[in-house]
């Protein structure tokens, strides 16, 4: 029998066109019409963005918001979040740089909008190839997969410049409480968070959020040509500007900065340094036309050495200038950036996460229930567990009455014996404290089921556990 084989020059050709062949990735409209054209609109807010109606975003933002989800592994198994924020989708594309409508750091592309029709919920749409998502998401970050890794892009988060400060306010409150569904607090590793320009200081708002609340989970966030109005407080920025420590040659003028930002203090704005690896990126080049409205980027004066550098590295936090236009910040160079910080930063920071994940603590009863007038019902530690190479150095307990009264605290890993009177659960409550100071508590509940008492002058407690009333001398 003759055997076929397919030439190699084909194979090489199939391979190709494969590695060029661009993903479709689902976008979904917060709000949409229920009825199509000619019918009333007749508007609802899709369940999964629901964050948005209870944070009361108007509804002609919702209905112009666009979000892309790559990844949605369940919230239990989530280990890394990721969540990339355009810029102002809207804009002109003045900047001839490139189109303000496409990015290689989210995924989107120019037409995105003419896919949706009023009444469309989601629609699957070819994003832009090579983008930074999906770069993640084909293991060329080690580690990250679908199967832990959440990813989101905002196409058009509605964050818009003019925005009043209420209604930026409850934008960056929708995403934030939508993004707090997608993971557990104890099993999530590191956040990680970009955006260019108003997506830049939606993001900026959101790693504040998330540092304050989940203080012990790593951030990571990345502010491209971060753009901030200066005349709201969303975020809270100074009208003092910066100059662009690059210089440029122009005609008759000479030597001239490249651009300038607007001051903005990113560490009194993040409060906590630890665990946070924030990276502020930008040219502050005009981008509209005449300079209108001197929209500008953000930018860190540093003090330490009293004058602007082009670039400089405190550990935590990293800022570069650099001689872009502004709309070059979605193009592949942007990716390329904010993908090689994360591979060089994102294990260290993980394994921090590590050292101070909370211990857990375990407790038990023993017995758990005695039928009874009173009883003695022991606790002790049943196990609990601390993150590799920490200790369990400290046991604390605290033992309440029924009526959810402190009775009184012990400490040690037990078993403690706890003489109980009252009907009803008494519970124990127990704190385990690691080698790194870190805490993590537990509670065990005994219950006592009262019967009639017995008849007698001398009642006692037996020294068994979980014995009832005895009398003495009958």
């Amino acid at each position: 029998m003759k055997r076929s084989y397919t030439p190699f020059f084909l194979l090489l050709f199939l391979a190709i066109i494969a590695s060029n062949t661009a993903i479709a990735v689902e976008v979904d409209s917060v709000r949409y019409c229920r009825n199509a054209s000619p019918w009333p609109c007749n508007a609802k807010t899709q369940s999964e963005y629901n964050a948005w109606s209870q944070r009361d975003v108007p509804k002609r933002h919702q209905k112009r918001t666009y979000i892309a989800r790559y990844s949605t592994p369940s919230p239990a198994a989530t280990k890394h979040l990721i969540f990339f924020a355009d810029g102002q989708a809207n804009a002109p594309d003045w900047d001839l740089n490139g189109d303000s409508d496409t990015s290689v750091v989210t995924g989107r592309v120019n037409d995105f909008r003419d896919h949706f029709s009023r009444d469309d919920r989601s629609r699957n749409i070819t994003e832009v190839q090579g983008n930074l998502p999906q770069r993640i998401l084909n293991g060329e970050l080690s580690g990250f997969s679908a199967n832990n890794t959440f990813i989101a892009t905002s196409w058009d988060a509605r964050f818009h410049y003019a925005s009043s400060s209420s209604t930026l306010s409850r934008v960056a409150n929708a995403h934030f409480d939508w993004l707090e569904g997608k993971f557990v607090r104890n099993n999530l590793d590191v956040i990680i968070l970009a955006g260019h320009s108003r997506g830049g200081a939606l993001v900026t708002v959101l790693a504040k959020k998330f540092r304050d609340a989940y203080p012990e989970i790593p951030v990571m966030v990345y502010t491209l040509e971060g753009v901030a109005n200066p005349s709201r407080s969303v975020p809270s920025i100074s009208s003092t500007k910066i100059d662009n420590p690059i210089e440029v040659n122009v005609p008759i003028l000479g030597l001239v900065p490249a651009g300038e930002a607007y001051s903005f203090d990113f560490e009194d704005h993040y409060g906590q340094t630890d665990l946070l690896r924030a990276v502020n990126v930008l040219t502050g080049r005009s981008f509209l036309p005449f300079d209108v409205y001197s929209v500008r980027p953000m930018a860190q004066t540093n003090p330490i050495y009293g004058t602007q550098q082009q670039f400089f590295d405190w550990g935590w936090f990293q800022q570069e200038w650099v001689r872009r236009g502004h709309n070059e910040f979605n193009n592949s160079w942007a990716a390329d950036y904010v993908f090689n910080d994360i591979q060089l930063h994102v294990d260290d920071l993980i394994s921090e996460r590590a050292r101070v994940r909370p211990p857990v603590a375990r407790c038990r009863a023993t017995p758990s229930s005695v039928v009874g007038t009173s009883a003695i019902a022991q606790f002790a530690d049943s196990g609990s567990t601390t993150p590799p190479g920490t200790s369990i150095v400290l046991h604390q307990w605290e033992f309440f009455k029924p009526n959810g009264e402190l009775h009184y605290g012990v400490s040690g890993a037990g078993p403690h014996n706890y003489w109980v009177y009252d009907s009803g659960h008494s519970r124990a409550e127990l704190t385990v404290i690691n080698s790194e100071g870190v805490r993590g508590s537990s509670s065990c509940l005994f219950q006592l089921i009262n019967f009639a008492p017995p008849t007698c002058e001398r009642p006692e407690i037996s020294t068994n556990p979980g014995s009832p009333v005895i009398c003495i001398g009958e």
